[in-house]
């Protein structure tokens, strides 16, 4: 199917989005990667393939294949810009360790924005012409132990918002976010979650590490009284730290509220979400670092984004009902 043909079908499918006017699903191709199943190879491959520029963005990073990917692109000429959280949690020197290795290797390097509670967000920017943004950071244990997706996309409104974002944030600058089918938190994730959920009618299933927004339960009971099917998975953390284990006692809690609304929760520990996916009537996608937390959605920098590509849609909820 050629492009048009593919964007002309997918504009059927969109309409009661784009009516909505607020948020409206990406109608290009996309392609999913799914953790931990898929691995990182298929990011190795777009940044070894890259031939401009790689841009990176992530709350942590330490995967060892990965930084050598990227100095091995700065080696051969490659624009190589890497962004990383300064104080992850637990005070952790990960993110600092890999800060001299990059810089070390002659790739520009700058701490997150500090305006933001976190930097939570997780994308590579390749050649100005394509983005895969990830729901966890770039750690070989994130890699190989939790349940995390990927997109791959080529939308150039979302390639450009998304740069934008990154030079915003590079600079220290504010930004005010265009593009329709991205989630950026603290300045419209919570407003167009809230419109993806109110505009279901049929399903919602959602993957999550955490849910505690009041506003997004209220909207999800709401949805849920009007007859709409909902499904939730969320994350049962090992409980080897403080915040771990808080993450259980409010997924735990959620539960158990949402248990008297009629409303299912399952808590999965192996592999344990992170970040978000949503899937709405089974058309459209979210995929975001956002948690349903008000955390995320109101005071870190978080990133998603919201698609129709059926194929991507197919796998997602063959995961989903595996899961």
């Amino acid at each position: 199917m050629t492009i048009v043909r593919l964007l002309t079908v997918s504009l059927f499918v969109l309409l009661p989005y784009i009516c909505h006017a607020v948020v409206v699903p990406s109608p290009y191709p996309a392609d999913v990667i799914v953790l931990p199943d898929d691995g990182q190879k298929s990011i190795l491959e777009l940044i070894q393939n890259a031939a401009e520029s790689v841009w990176v963005c992530s709350y942590e990073l330490s995967d060892k294949k990965i930084i050598s990917s990227l100095c091995t692109a700065r080696q051969c000429g490659v624009d190589v810009r890497v962004m990383l959280e300064g104080n992850p949690y637990g005070s952790s020197t990960v993110n600092a360790e890999s800060a001299k290795k990059l810089i070390g290797a002659g790739i520009a390097f700058s701490w997150s924005n500090p305006q933001f509670t976190s930097t939570h967000a997780n994308y590579i920017i390749i050649d100005h012409r394509k983005i895969v943004l990830i729901t966890l950071g770039l750690t070989e244990s994130n890699f190989s132990q939790y349940r995390g997706y990927g997109i791959f996309i080529g939308d150039p409104r979302v390639v450009t918002e998304t740069e934008a974002v990154f030079v915003a944030d590079w600079q220290k600058k504010g930004y005010v976010p265009v593009c329709q089918s991205m989630f950026i938190s603290p300045d419209n994730s919570r407003q167009r979650l809230l419109d993806l959920i109110s505009n279901a009618k049929k399903k919602i299933w959602i993957q999550a590490h955490l849910l505690q927004d009041e506003e997004v339960m209220d909207s999800l009971i709401e949805a849920k009284r009007r007859g709409v099917n909902i499904k939730i998975i969320l994350a049962e953390e090992t409980p080897s730290t403080t915040i771990l284990s808080l993450v259980n006692d409010i997924n735990l809690k959620t539960q158990r509220y949402f248990s008297k609304q009629g409303i299912r929760i399952k808590l999965q520990q192996t592999p344990c979400p992170q970040g978000t996916m949503m899937i709405v009537d089974e058309k459209i996608a979210f995929i975001g670092s956002q948690g349903l937390d008000t955390q995320s959605l109101n005071d870190n920098r978080e990133m998603g984004v919201v698609i129709a590509y059926s194929r991507a849609i197919k796998r997602l909820k063959w995961i989903f009902s595996h899961d």
